[in-house]
């Protein structure tokens, strides 16, 4: 059980990493026009959004001591691939 918990963990953070990876691709490309900033705008802050509520969670969860279950964290993670496709 806690091996399970560990890896989905360790996948939310490798989800976390790849997010933020691509936000950072996103801010070096530059828009060719407002409505390129305006979208591009939206999808960073969308990304960090992402970052920053699963980052919450795991955070919690560590200081709290308590387990949101396997199915919370994987879920999570997977929602997080899904948006970025």
């Amino acid at each position: 059980m806690a091996s399970m918990v560990l890896e989905a963990t360790r996948v939310v953070h490798e989800d976390l990493e790849r997010l933020e990876r691509l936000a950072a691709r996103e801010l070096q490309r530059e828009p060719d026009n407002s409505r390129g900033r305006f979208f591009q705008s939206h999808r960073i802050r969308h990304m960090l959004d992402l970052v920053v509520s699963t980052s919450c969670k795991l955070t919690m969860q560590r200081i709290l001591g308590t387990h949101f279950g396997i199915s919370d964290i994987i879920s999570v993670s997977h929602r997080a691939i899904a948006r970025r496709r």
